[in-house]
Formats: C-alpha cells, sequence, structure tokens
C-alpha cells in the first residue's frame, strides 16, 4: 500500500512498514505499507534519480511542469502520460475534444493490430494442425511427409482440400 501525505508523519521523507506479529514474526513477504510525504521531499529536479524520486518530483511539482517543456530528470514514459493527461483535462472544450478524438483513433488503432495479430496466430494454428494431419495421412500412405515450408505457400481452404484428397485416398486404400 502507498500512502501519499502532504504533512509531517514521521521521520524522513518515505517511511516502509512491514506486518510482524508479537513474536517479531513477518506475515507475508509481499505486504508493505509505503507513506511518502511530500512536503519533505526536496524538489530539485539535479538530484531526482530513482523512479520513486520521478514521481514525487511530479507530484510536487505537477502544476508548474509546462508539458511542452518537460524537465529531464522526467523519463518514465507513464508519467509523460501523466503530463498529458494533465494537460488535456485543463485544455479548452474544444481542445479537450480533438484530444480526446486523437486518443481514440490511438486505441481503435491498437485494437486494430491486436486483432490483425490474435486473427495471425488463429490462422498459424489452424494450418499448424491441417499441415500435422497432412503428415501424419502422408505417413499412413507411405510417402515423405511434404516439407512445411511448402506447405505454408498454400492457403487454409487448399490445405483442406490436399487433406481431404489425402484422406480419400487412404480410405480407397482399405
Amino acid at each position: 500500500m502507498i500512502c501519499f501525505a502532504d504533512y509531517d508523519v514521521f521521520p524522513g521523507w518515505h517511511s516502509q512498514f512491514r506486518v510482524i506479529d508479537s513474536e517479531g514474526r513477518l506475515f507475508c513477504h509481499d505486504l508493505e505499507v509505503h507513506v511518502l510525504e511530500l512536503p519533505k521531499f526536496t524538489a530539485n529536479p539535479n538530484i531526482v534519480a530513482t523512479p520513486l524520486e520521478q514521481w514525487l518530483f511530479f507530484l510536487r511539482e505537477a502544476t508548474k511542469i509546462d508539458p511542452e517543456h518537460c524537465p529531464p530528470c522526467l523519463t518514465l514514459p507513464t508519467i509523460h502520460k501523466a503530463i498529458e493527461e494533465l494537460n488535456m483535462i485543463s485544455q479548452s472544450e474544444a481542445d479537450r475534444e480533438l484530444y480526446l478524438s486523437r486518443r481514440k483513433y490511438a486505441l481503435d488503432e491498437q485494437s486494430r493490430r491486436y486483432d490483425a495479430i490474435s486473427e495471425g496466430i488463429s490462422i498459424g494454428i489452424e494450418i499448424g494442425l491441417i499441415a500435422s494431419r497432412i503428415h501424419s495421412l502422408e505417413t499412413l500412405l507411405g510417402r515423405e511427409p511434404t516439407p512445411i515450408e511448402q506447405l505454408r505457400l498454400h492457403s487454409t481452404d487448399e490445405l483442406r482440400r490436399i487433406e481431404a484428397e489425402l484422406k480419400a485416398k487412404l480410405a480407397n486404400r482399405s
């Protein structure tokens, strides 16, 4: 859990706690509570280095950051995205609509790419299964299996036709 405080709570700007029982046994290695005290964090861009420091700098200075001239100490892509989002919500209605339209287009393109990749994977799996069945049928017919590189040159419909022909030949042989 991460708690951001805008007032003094503990010594230092970052306090980390773990849950232990009365005998000192750790409850869980993955459970921690971090308290980050923003007023105590020095917002000097020259000493900001770690991702945590970048986020704290951003949180302290967000209202002063010019999206066109982002401080060089802020290198995390997620912070640049946050700056973009803050900039968007502070724009005029027309600018916001333009931003949202561009954002929707980018998300639509990402979705189209994902769908195309998914379709390509499905087709690849289907071709692989048909090619495997063709190889099995060829082996049963006493033939040398057709190289996979040669089978890849065919469409799924052509591969299905080849598979059907091989099944018919095997059935006629019986």
